[in-house]
């Protein structure tokens, strides 16, 4: 497999070539740790409509340029263009319920039109996006040790090499008898599995109490040194955006968002955070105050 930057070079691995621009340092451990000052505060923000996709069981979405990558759940990944507000094409996908999807950094080949695209079915898998169809690349799977349950969430920082998982320690959303555990985990040393898998390497993680107050792991990503955690669930009157520091796994803000269920959240670029609600797919965007 052949490796390349989106200008063109050719590099030596699945390696974003702009790591070395990212403001980051590394303890004794590994761990990551984003250095960086945000130039928002994540407090202050305003909920804005977007725009309305009519189609049912839209699931997770992530976004790449002007486009997004919805998920439609028994049906195939839709590539909408957010400025002409409309689908520019199916891609055929083994998806299954797509609750989590994130866009990587890298790209699989220089003539690509998208990089890669993780999506989370049992387990992580990542696809190439080749037209209307789909190459699966790889597949992650994870220690039952750490992740008891399934990976109902993930965000992806392929820059740094680091992802973060959200999961349940037990049960799941409809018994809500667990904790929720975010995890962080090392991409940059993976092993591969007798199952043909690869697992990252465990680095940190913490649990919360969570059905107090928050709902279903929904759709999730990383963005500005935060894990954005999604949670949402049919007929209940607010729904949240929860976000984690990459560096010590706290809890650090949460985006109150009223509607319906939400189903996913992506940055457009650095201007917005957007978000997903049903029952059609109901985009609207997050702008926070600058400091």
């Amino acid at each position: 497999m052949a490796v390349y930057g989106k200008s063109g070079e050719q590099l030596n691995s699945l390696y974003d070539k702009e790591a070395s621009d990212v403001n980051v340092a590394y303890d004794i451990s590994g761990s990551i740790i984003f250095s960086g000052e945000s130039h928002r505060d994540y407090s202050d923000y305003t909920i804005n409509s977007l725009f309305t996709y009519p189609k049912g069981k839209a699931q997770s979405f992530a976004i790449y340029g002007d486009k997004i990558a919805q998920v439609i759940e028994d049906d195939s990944l839709y590539i909408l263009d957010i400025e002409a507000q409309a689908k520019i094409k199916n891609v055929q996908m083994d998806m299954g319920h797509g609750n989590s999807s994130q866009f990587s950094t890298e790209f699989y080949d220089e003539s690509d039109e998208f990089p890669l695209y993780y999506i989370r079915n049992s387990g992580i898998w990542v696809y190439r996006i080749v037209g209307t169809n789909s190459q699966l690349i790889k597949k992650y799977s994870f220690p039952t040790d750490v992740i008891a349950t399934y990976v109902a969430g993930f965000g992806l920082d392929s820059a740094n090499k680091r992802l973060y998982t959200a999961s349940y320690t037990q049960g799941d959303y409809i018994s809500r008898t667990g904790l929720v555990r975010i995890c962080s985990w090392d991409l940059s040393q993976e092993v591969e599995n007798a199952d043909g898998t690869f697992s990252p390497t465990y680095l940190a993680h913490k649990d919360y109490q969570w059905w107090d107050k928050y709902s279903a792991l929904q759709g999730c990503c990383y963005h500005d040194g935060y894990f954005f955690v999604a949670n949402g669930y049919p007929n209940i009157s607010t729904q949240f955006v929860v976000m984690f520091d990459v560096n010590t796994l706290d809890l650090s803000f949460e985006i109150d968002i009223p509607g319906s269920e939400i189903e996913g959240c992506s940055w457009y670029g650095d201007e917005y955070l957007m978000v997903q609600q049903r029952p059609n797919a109901i985009y609207k965007k997050i702008t926070f105050a600058e400091t």
